[in-house]
């Protein structure tokens, strides 16, 4: 079976599409911030659009840049697109790049040895075609591993997929029939590989806009809700969270216990240790405590060195114990800063009640802080409760 395709208009077409999708990349960073997938994706159109013009004009140029240079440039401009989506990510490490590195020398080394000792268009289009394949396969394994993955990034990894899948079978039609397989050769695989990269080209600007846009919501969502330093839920979002377990509390007639926790002479750590140090206290702090929580607590940063613990379905004993297992956990877990280790206590003040129409998110605060006062007066490192 055989199908017509007006090459040069592909090619033409496939060049278009790289420059326009720089473009459109250089107009959405205007107004946003330029970090270095952005700078990456960029430089792989370059390469790109550079190899599509280089064989655009392979009747009028030497082979050496219409053939060795062009495919070089086009797999280089590949694996940049590849590193530019792990790099949004976050799954670009220097390891991935090392081995991207070695795998591109493999390329030019291997499709060297194709030009100079074997003259057939077909080796170099079997030699190309597994070379793309091999470069995609990690960012597609990347977008699809995580199970709480995006139907964005889902679909983006599937249509890379299917793209790698049609050079599969370019490579196993020149392995596997005696089909000519050129460059302006009109064959099924041959129509379904230029077709892959128009979408990939789709793929690579639309995609990687969506998928920065979607890393940028989701980075928003993040600062609106979460301690910047802690990782936790903020006072704004903690608060609101309590009001809606006190709500349900109430309606289900179920107990809740309230903790409200405060780092014992945290300025004094400050100003022996450094505000640094005092940083990673908090920030080690916060991950200790969530440590000891179930996944449906509420726990977040009231401000400063205070924290707030909202266990609902706990009564008085099981409160007890959650607070006492909390203020020893800490009293027994130094932090390590600077080749020495830091070592502080907490005071927490607890109230377990089951919820009515007067029980308010204030109330509860108020109670708590009382006895949080008790604990401070009586020495520190100690669990109040009204």
């Amino acid at each position: 079976m055989s199908f017509y395709i007006d090459i040069r208009t592909v090619l033409l077409v496939l060049a278009l599409g790289h420059f326009f999708s720089g473009i459109l990349i250089i107009a959405y960073i205007a107004r946003n911030k330029i970090d270095k997938s952005i700078n990456t994706f960029l430089i792989s159109k370059s390469f790109e659009l550079t190899a599509w013009i280089l064989i655009i004009l392979r009747d009028h140029i030497p082979d050496f840049l219409s053939v060795f240079a062009a495919n070089c440039f086009l797999v280089v401009g590949t694996t940049l697109q590849c590193l530019a989506f792990l790099l949004q990510q976050g799954c670009c490490s220097k390891r991935v790049v090392r081995n991207y590195i070695l795998l591109d020398l493999s390329f030019v080394a291997a499709f060297y040895f194709v030009t100079a000792w074997n003259h057939l268009e077909s080796a170099r289009v079997m030699v190309i075609s597994i070379y793309i394949v091999i470069i995609w396969v990690y960012p597609v394994y990347q977008l699809l591993k995580d199970p709480s993955s995006s139907v964005l990034r889902r679909v983006t990894a599937i249509l890379y997929g299917a793209a790698a899948a049609t050079f599969i079978g370019r490579a196993l039609a020149v392995l596997l029939t005696d089909e000519k397989m050129t460059l302006t050769s009109s064959t099924f695989y041959n129509a379904l590989a230029f077709l892959s990269m128009y979408i990939v080209m789709l793929i690579g600007s639309i995609g990687f806009i969506l998928l920065a846009k979607e890393k940028s919501d989701i980075e928003l969502v993040k600062a609106a809700t979460l301690d910047g330093m802690t990782g936790i839920y903020n006072r704004t979002t903690l608060l609101g969270r309590a009001r809606e377990i006190v709500s349900l509390m109430k309606r289900k007639e179920r107990p809740l216990t309230f903790l409200l926790l405060d780092i014992d002479h945290f300025k004094k750590v400050n100003d022996t240790y450094g505000h640094h140090a005092g940083d990673l206290v908090l920030v080690r702090f916060a991950a200790e405590i969530k440590g000891q929580l179930r996944e449906y607590d509420l726990f977040g940063r009231f401000g400063g060195e205070e924290f707030v613990v909202l266990l609902p379905e706990t009564g008085e004993a099981e409160g007890r114990e959650v607070a006492e297992r909390l203020r020893q956990r800490i009293c027994e877990t130094p932090v390590p800063v600077n080749n020495q280790e830091i070592s502080y206590t907490v005071s927490i003040g607890v109230l377990t009640l089951i919820p009515d129409d007067n029980t308010t998110v204030e109330f509860l605060l108020n109670l708590s802080d009382k006895a949080l006062y008790r604990a401070k007066e009586s020495g520190r490192n100690r669990v109040e409760f009204i």
